[in-house]
């Protein structure tokens, strides 16, 4: 009988020891402390002349930032192409990281559309102790064709 509960116990550490190294196998971040303010951010630009080249989308930006006082702000921001890219959706979704890391759940969200070729969208929000990123969703418009892509900040501990 004693036997049996140590296995079982053993069993139960090392599944929560597996959730564990499952949850902190991210890619790497960036998270440097810039005076009083922590920042991180994570820019993809897509290669124009590349196979990846996007139809409405020539580049993107999202960064987060959480002050010492708990201020996230939060900015987003889609170039597309002149001539082409006739609007622009913007929607910024601020994250926390829930129980043991293993999820992500919204706090708030913002989101704005731009008649132009391009947009940027910047918001506060005063946050509690925890993880942070941003999920942004983009969609660049020709017309009535679009195209859709998300990016996610790097992670933000305040």
């Amino acid at each position: 009988m004693f036997r049996k509960k140590i296995v079982a116990l053993l069993l139960v550490v090392g599944l929560l020891a597996s959730f564990w190294v499952i949850a902190n196998a991210e890619s790497s971040e960036r998270s440097e402390p810039n005076g009083n303010n922590f920042v991180a951010e994570r820019e993809r630009v897509d290669d124009p002349v590349g196979p990846t080249r996007m139809a409405y989308i020539s580049s993107y930006h999202v960064a987060l930032l959480i002050s010492g006082s708990g201020v996230a702000t939060c900015t987003s921001s889609l170039t597309g192409y002149s001539g082409t890219t006739t609007k622009v959706t913007i929607t910024i979704y601020l994250e926390k990281k829930g129980f043991l890391g293993l999820y992500w759940s919204d706090v708030t969200s913002w989101s704005q559309t731009f008649n132009d070729y391009r947009g940027t969208l910047s918001q506060d929000y005063t946050v509690g102790k925890g993880t942070y990123r941003t999920r942004t969703v983009f969609t660049a418009y020709k017309g009535s064709a679009s195209e859709t892509v998300t990016a996610y900040s790097s992670q933000v501990k305040y």
